[in-house]
């Protein structure tokens, strides 16, 4: 058995560096299994600027163009990449209006963004029959993504775990983005996520691709106005104490 040249080239660097900064303690446990010394590697998640992101952001022409006014909006923004479980969204929603017909009335879904999983995304949102109920931003400007996330009352992380069962190493940089906007945040109760977040406190959390849980988070979150202004103050004040782009290199 040969080893990648890249892989060797890689290992060669770590273990010759003085410092190595990772974003999770996944991503750390996988380099001290490598034989890297554990006490050379600083963990530093992501993080957000809390002056871009924060709750005051003027959004009434996102609500006009997209007819969300008087709604309650959930909402999602990534690359609807392979971890990102934005198809369970859809489905979750999906069941929701389906079980209780009501929230066809006062509440939206807005995905924003696109990728190799809007083709699962819309199946199920032909499969419940509710794109009138669902917005599809598309891809947005960066510069941009603050004043869509502003838009939405309720913001969602569905991160699924690894197909091939590997731990989940990443340090997802919409969930400090979600943080910063003082939304109520539904997250996958996994990995950094599970260390950040602190379920009825600065969010809820549900079990990673379990789309019952999933929708019953929606009802929670719909239905219970304080609860959700609740969550949503919380992690801001969490994320500005802990988790900035200052708070970091310091």
């Amino acid at each position: 058995f040969r080893l990648p040249v890249v892989y060797i080239l890689e290992n060669y660097n770590l273990n010759r560096a003085n410092l190595i900064v990772v974003v999770s303690k996944a991503m750390k446990n996988e380099l001290v299994s490598r034989g890297i010394k554990s006490q050379k590697i600083l963990i530093n998640p992501n993080g957000v600027d809390e002056n871009k992101y924060h709750p005051n952001i003027e959004n009434s022409d996102i609500k006009q163009k997209y007819g969300l006014e008087d709604k309650i909006v959930l909402g999602f923004i990534g690359t609807f990449g392979q971890w990102h479980g934005a198809e369970n969204i859809a489905l979750a929603y999906g069941k929701l209006l389906e079980k209780y017909q009501e929230y066809k009335t006062n509440t939206k879904l807005f995905l924003i963004g696109d990728g190799i999983k809007m083709p699962e995304v819309k199946e199920n949102i032909a499969r419940f029959d509710i794109a009138n109920s669902v917005v599809l931003a598309g891809l947005v400007a960066q510069s941009e993504g603050a004043k869509y996330l502003s838009a939405c009352d309720i913001l969602i992380n569905s991160t699924v775990p690894n197909p091939d069962g590997s731990e989940f190493f990443g340090s997802p940089t919409k969930l400090f983005e979600y943080m910063a906007m003082q939304k109520a945040i539904i997250s996958s109760n996994m990995a950094q996520m599970a260390e950040i977040l602190e379920h009825n406190k600065t969010a809820f959390l549900v079990e990673p691709a379990n789309i019952d849980e999933l929708m019953m988070a929606m009802k929670t979150l719909i239905d219970d106005e304080k609860l959700l202004k609740e969550l949503g103050k919380n992690a801001r004040a969490e994320v500005v104490e802990k988790y900035t782009w200052d708070k970091h290199v310091k």
